[in-house]
């Protein structure tokens, strides 16, 4: 292996780590899936609080229900927010090889423009060298 080569190959690596932190911020787990659950749960409930303290006095909160905030849409949200709990649930598999397969093209795809720079490099640094006579 050349100079150039042995770079790349180190580029390479540096670039491996990187990618592997960054998609380890973006791996789905169950564990995330359920603090996103848990949060949705609780704005959700939140909402049904705020929408039945509005219905009983109504005098202090003018606007506050209207055709898309009261009752019967919070509870779909509830349970739409169920279902799609069990949905990431049942996908996480698909998920998290979907997420390794797109940080390894990106990975593939890093270190293939490492390559064409370093070729460029070198080509340039080759020109600039006296022709041999």
């Amino acid at each position: 292996m050349n100079g150039w080569q042995k770079l790349w190959v180190i580029g390479c690596v540096l670039a491996a780590l990187t990618v592997f932190m960054m998609g380890m911020s973006f791996w789905p787990s169950s564990a995330s899936d359920n603090a996103i659950h848990e949060q949705n749960v609780k704005s959700n409930e939140l909402q049904l609080s705020i929408i039945k303290t509005a219905m009983e006095y109504p005098e202090s909160s003018p606007g506050l229900i209207d055709e898309n905030h009261n009752i019967d849409q919070i509870n779909f949200a509830i349970s739409q927010e169920a279902q799609a709990h069990k949905e990431r649930a049942s996908t996480l598999w698909s998920r998290q090889v979907a997420v390794l397969l797109m940080f390894f093209a990106i990975w593939v795809a890093v270190c293939g423009l490492l390559y064409i720079i370093g070729m460029m490099g070198a080509w340039v640094m080759k020109g600039f060298q006296p022709k041999k006579v």
